[in-house]
């Protein structure tokens, strides 16, 4: 296996590492992200979703979606694209907007595209884990879509896909999910969030916003 990684930062890296390669996988990237805590307040957040109202995930036919996440997802990149302006008018940012549900997809694409005057300095693309593999972009934003209360977890048991989620992104990755929900649930987002917890210098869990 590849044993040294030059997309991702080192939080994001050391993540992937510990979750998914029983830590043998080495990061050589030292940048940071100075000047974009405003929106993400470390490279890799866990913006929890547990404490908005109906927060829970919805059927969408044979699919899901999570109208809670996709709020905070909106928020987040709005929050995102002023940042960016202000850091560096010059150069526009790639972010994947990634979930493991068609339905959520489609509410996610349809969000970023009435909301695109708001997204000036970002290229923006929401689209399906699977259609990510191979891809990478600057930030990545994956929407767990899944709270429920009798803990059906789908998607979110297979530790491929999930790394293939959250490995994309070179410089900062956010994850929108319900905390509660994903700790209470054997699984590698269990584990991604005891990471999330070790490792405060990178890493943070930060309660949503969805305004």
């Amino acid at each position: 296996m590849l044993r040294r990684q030059h997309r991702m930062v080192r939080p994001i890296g050391d993540l992937i590492s510990d979750v998914f390669y029983d830590k043998r996988l080495i990061s050589v990237r030292d940048d940071t992200l100075d000047g974009f805590e405003l929106a993400l307040p470390k490279p890799v957040t866990w913006f929890d979703t547990s404490t908005l109202a109906s927060h829970e995930e919805e059927p969408m036919g044979t699919s899901f979606f999570n109208a809670a996440e996709a709020r905070v997802v909106l928020a987040f990149l709005k929050r995102l694209a002023f940042v960016a302006r202000l850091r560096d008018r010059s150069r526009t940012f790639s972010v994947l907007v990634l979930a493991g549900y068609l339905g959520q997809v489609g509410r996610l694409q349809d969000m970023v595209a009435s909301n695109a005057d708001a997204f000036e300095g970002l290229s923006i693309e929401p689209n399906t884990v699977d259609a990510a593999q191979g891809r990478e972009a600057d930030f990545v934003v994956f929407s767990v879509t899944r709270s429920n209360r009798h803990g059906s977890t789908g998607f979110l048991r297979e530790r491929k896909r999930i790394n293939v989620a959250l490995s994309r992104a070179r410089l900062g990755l956010a994850v929108v999910g319900d905390r509660d929900f994903c700790v209470s649930q054997e699984g590698v987002l269990r584990k991604i969030l005891s990471h999330i917890d070790d490792h405060p210098d990178g890493c943070v869990v930060k309660a949503a916003d969805d305004e």
